[in-house]
């Protein structure tokens, strides 16, 4: 009867807390081993990021020293176990956290104030860029990442030949 209740508790939908334009909060609480872990996703929109080849590019390398300055940050909340993900993505930026709720909080403070008022380090911008490039000329060497940027290219609005990137 027991396993019966934590199925029937498992099997609920989480609650929406607030639906509003531009946020949606979703609760449930973990019914099989109670502890207090949380997931926050955060999407921020901006056509301007991928409007052309120039902004996708400079786009790409400013998520690549974000990603880097946030290096040591992430390592030391993936010990503790917390878990971050930071990536862009035609016209959005994404943010995903989770882990336990107690220092979530912490751990997003810092993320987003990294990305509001990231400066750049020297000797890390000429390696990272250098990065860059190399995969954008390497972006069609095996078949089947070649496959998908075409499908990409299909699919997506927003997607530019790599070559215009360079």
């Amino acid at each position: 009867a027991e396993s019966d209740s934590l199925v029937s508790k498992a099997a609920r939908p989480p609650l929406v807390l607030v639906d509003e334009e531009g946020l949606r909060v979703w609760h449930k609480q973990d019914a099989e081993f109670n502890t207090p872990r949380a997931n926050v996703f955060i999407m921020v929109t901006s056509e301007a990021a991928y409007a052309t080849a120039r902004s996708a590019a400079l786009t790409q390398m400013a998520m690549k020293l974000i990603k880097d300055a946030l290096n040591e940050t992430s390592y030391l909340a993936d010990v503790a176990g917390l878990h971050a993900s930071v990536w862009s993505d035609t016209h959005k930026l994404s943010i995903k956290l989770d882990g336990f709720s107690d220092k979530l909080p912490l751990l997003l403070e810092r993320i987003c104030a990294e990305v509001a008022n990231h400066r750049v380090q020297q000797d890390r911008f000429e390696p990272l860029r250098e990065e860059l490039l190399r995969g954008y000329k390497n972006s069609h060497m095996k078949p089947t990442r070649h496959c998908t940027y075409l499908r990409q290219r299909a699919l997506r609005r927003h997607l530019f030949p790599s070559q215009e990137q360079i």
